[in-house]
């Protein structure tokens, strides 16, 4: 019943041919987030087994410290999801502390 209440409910039998890939990541306040927000879309430009249209990465929750933000990809009905999410967690963590922006 959690699950029910706090996760969103997908409908596959609207013959929708992707699966979303989704992951969360905390960059520092004081980074600035076009340059971050471009960091991952490069993180998921070089994901194997995804299909390259429809990728977002948005502003999700904002603490003191903390700016959370929501990288999202699909993949073909196929594709692994929980693999491709963690190659998507692994490379976009990469990819920001190249850069100095992960949260700290």
């Amino acid at each position: 019943n959690t699950h029910l209440t706090t996760n969103a409910i997908v409908n596959r039998t609207i013959k929708d041919p992707r699966r979303l890939v989704a992951a969360s990541f905390p960059v520092s306040i004081g980074t600035p987030l076009t340059d971050a927000i471009a960091a991952l879309h490069t993180a998921i430009a070089e994901l194997p087994g995804t299909m390259d249209e429809g990728s977002q990465v948005r502003v999700g929750d904002i603490t003191d410290r903390t700016v959370w933000l929501e990288a999202a990809v699909y993949a073909p009905l196929d594709a692994d999801v929980v693999s491709l999410a963690s190659e998507l967690r692994g490379r976009g963590l990469e990819k920001l502390r190249e850069k100095g922006f992960l949260a700290g």
